[in-house]
């Protein structure tokens, strides 16, 4: 426990030259113990949206590090479009038309809103003039701004230099974790990834603590192993850039929507915000129709709740959301799809997530990208089983 340790971290115009800037660094009596890529130089994009530009903008600059240089800011897409109504009159007509809006919202898993109605036409006179018709009025239909922001961090990495310690696993971790706890002594989070050997294995540390998590089988079947800079990317792929592709039934009609953008691999890549925190701490899900009828079609946990109807929209919904909650708890996904956090705190210091990045909203986000992804995969009728998530996860863990 008194074995100390120490962090380097170094930068260079290439990641090859931050990584050797690194290793010239380490003292004539230490080992670089481990290393991690905190800034590969490249490129990144981010999406985001809101009713106005200036919104979308400071949503998605918000999700930018504080390091990151700018690189490009563009709206990428305002959706706007109308809808003829027949009605006696401007109330009717809105009624009818925040119907019909409500309805759209809610297949395609979008927000619009009705901006200005108009009269397009009286209405005529019927039965030898003695009715008057409906009238016609016009709607515009607007939503959402999409925006996207293009940043690049200088290539950087971290290092933990010391003298190593023979390999460990979750028992002897959650051990060294009791003994501190039964001396008494309370240490500060970043303190307590100062010592060995918290300081050789942080991302199964802060999994631990942050979770509060002390039953040794609930880590059965987790891989106690490095995480480099490509698993962290992995789960952030999932998460922020899933895919649909494939035929869902319902995905003709919703792909040719300006309210979603063609994936350049085919199908459709959905946006971020898809959950978000409601009162009393719960989570709420977009319906999003083909994605939920993907997930049903391939879940097998599903099975045990009998057949559903393809057609109902809400259904649909409620069965995906089970589907995706119930992977999403299983241990070694809920820790895969949390190491973006914690790569976050080892990065920037900072420990507490934004409300939309909770863990629980990350691992539910990751795990609709990875059954999309097998859903895509699978043969006609094949099905997604506990295994075959918990296999494919572990696979980029080891």
């Amino acid at each position: 426990m008194n074995h100390q340790v120490i962090e380097i971290v170094s930068e260079g115009d290439t990641i090859d030259e931050a990584m050797s800037r690194l290793r010239e660094e380490v003292p004539a009596d230490s080992n670089l113990i481990s290393e991690y890529v905190l800034a590969s130089g490249e490129v990144t994009t981010i999406t985001a949206q809101a009713w106005n530009t200036e919104e979308a903008f400071t949503t998605a600059l918000a999700r930018v590090p504080k390091s990151a240089t700018i690189i490009s800011r563009e709206e990428i897409g305002s959706p706007a479009g109308t809808i003829t109504v027949e009605a006696s009159d401007e109330g009717n007509a809105q009624r009818e038309l925040s119907s019909r809006v409500a309805w759209l919202n809610f297949l395609a898993g979008q927000d619009r809103k009705v901006e200005s109605v108009k009269l397009l036409a009286g209405g005529k006179k019927r039965f030898f003039g003695i009715l008057k018709g409906p009238n016609q009025y016009e709607a515009k239909i607007v939503g959402k701004t999409r925006v996207q922001v293009a940043y690049k961090e200088t290539p950087k990495v971290r290092g933990i230099v010391g003298k190593p310690l023979p390999m460990i696993g979750w028992p002897e971790l959650l051990q060294a974790l009791r003994q501190l706890s039964e001396s008494g002594t309370e240490l500060e989070l970043k303190t307590l990834l100062s010592l060995s050997p918290f300081a050789l294995f942080p991302f199964q540390t802060l999994f631990v603590v942050k979770n509060k998590l002390v039953n040794e089988r609930y880590f059965q079947g987790i891989p106690f192993s490095p995480i480099t800079r490509k698993v962290i990317d992995k789960a952030v792929e999932y998460i922020e850039n899933p895919r649909l592709s494939g035929s869902p039934i319902f995905m003709l009609a919703i792909t040719k929507s300006d309210f979603w953008l063609k994936h350049p691999k085919g199908g459709i890549t959905l946006f971020g915000d898809r959950y978000s925190m409601r009162p009393e701490n719960k989570i709420s899900r977009r319906t999003i129709q083909p994605v939920d009828h993907a997930i049903c079609q391939v879940a097998s946990y599903l099975r045990q709740f009998g057949s559903y109807n393809p057609l109902d929209a809400q259904q649909l919904s409620s069965y995906a959301f089970e589907a995706v909650k119930h992977y999403a708890e299983i241990p070694v996904v809920a820790y895969f799809f949390e190491l973006p956090l914690f790569h976050k705190y080892m990065a920037y210091g900072e420990v507490e997530a934004p409300t939309e990045r909770m863990p629980h909203i990350m691992a539910y986000m990751g795990v609709e990208g990875l059954l999309l992804e097998l859903y895509g995969e699978l043969a006609e009728g094949g099905t997604v089983t506990d295994q075959m998530i918990i296999d494919r996860v572990s696979k980029y863990l080891k």
